[in-house]
């Protein structure tokens, strides 16, 4: 009798392992027992344990400001310098209290082959002082930041 005891509790733990293992399987998934991921260069699946290929770099890369003028003297130059993915076409929009400006050296760049960018354009004279946004959009991926100016 304490045999057959002993074997339901065994069944019992084996039992509750596989459930365990099938709920953390199903949050550790999205809800999914099997999933792909398609990166831009290698596709893989997590429907097994071991990967097919190794997982891209490229996709861990964030966008990051390295730099930015500011705050920046009306009528003088302002820099912003990115940091995102190699070879990656950016966009720059600056936005002052009269709309986006229209600045020479505000137009798209494609980073170099270390995910760096930078723009450099000339603030207006008569730009309103203060705080003002800066979005970069590329990659996937957008950053917002804002410099300030003042007279």
């Amino acid at each position: 009798m304490n045999a057959d005891r002993l074997n339901r509790r065994l069944i019992i733990i084996i039992v509750a392992g596989v459930v365990v293992i099938v709920i953390c399987s199903y949050n550790l998934f999205g809800g999914k027992a099997s999933k792909s991921y398609e990166s831009t260069k290698e596709t893989y699946s997590i429907s097994s344990y071991i990967p097919k290929h190794t997982y891209n770099a490229d996709k861990a890369i964030k966008l990051k400001l390295v730099s930015v003028t500011s705050p920046c003297r009306n009528g003088k130059n302002a820099t912003v310098k990115i940091s995102g993915k190699p070879d990656t076409r950016y966009f720059i929009e600056v936005i002052y209290s009269s709309g986006a400006s229209k600045a020479a050296g505000l137009g798209p760049k494609t980073s170099d082959n270390k995910g760096n960018v930078s723009w450099t354009w000339r603030v207006g004279s008569n730009t309103k002082e203060g705080e003002h946004p800066i979005i970069i959009t590329g990659g996937g991926e957008e950053l917002t930041l804002s410099f300030e100016t003042h007279r």
